[in-house]
C-alpha cells in the first residue's frame, strides 16, 4: 500500500482548483446587465425632446399636456361595456400629469 493514496485527491481537487482560478475565461459578473444601456438612453432622450409641433399620424387621437403643452401619449383604453362608455388615459412624458377622457357612443 502506498502512503501517498490518501493524498491524491486532495492534491488532484487542489490542482484542478488551481488551475481553474489561472486559467477559466468564464467571468458571469461581466455578462449580467448593470443598468440601462445607451439604446435606453437614447429612447429616453427622444421622449424628452417630444414637443408640439410634432405632427401625430394621420387617424391618431391626440391630446395636449395642459401643464407644459407637450404631447401626450395613450396611456390606456378602457373599452366600453353595455352601457358603460370607453375611456382613454392620456399621459405626459414630460411632466407625468395624466388626463381622462370619456366617449359616449
Amino acid at each position: 500500500m502506498c502512503l501517498a493514496a490518501p493524498f491524491l485527491p486532495r492534491a488532484r481537487a487542489l490542482w484542478r482548483d488551481v488551475m481553474s482560478s489561472l486559467f477559466d475565461s468564464y467571468r458571469p459578473e461581466l455578462h449580467y446587465m448593470r443598468g440601462p444601456g445607451p439604446k435606453s438612453h437614447e429612447v429616453q432622450a427622444r421622449r424628452a425632446l417630444m414637443t408640439d409641433t410634432e405632427v401625430p399620424r394621420k387617424g391618431e387621437n391626440h391630446k395636449y399636456c395642459p401643464m407644459c403643452s407637450v404631447l401626450m401619449v395613450l396611456e390606456r383604453v378602457m373599452p366600453g361595456f353595455g352601457p358603460l362608455p370607453e375611456i382613454r388615459i392620456y399621459k405626459c412624458l414630460r411632466c407625468g400629469s395624466m388626463v381622462e377622457e370619456t366617449i359616449d357612443r
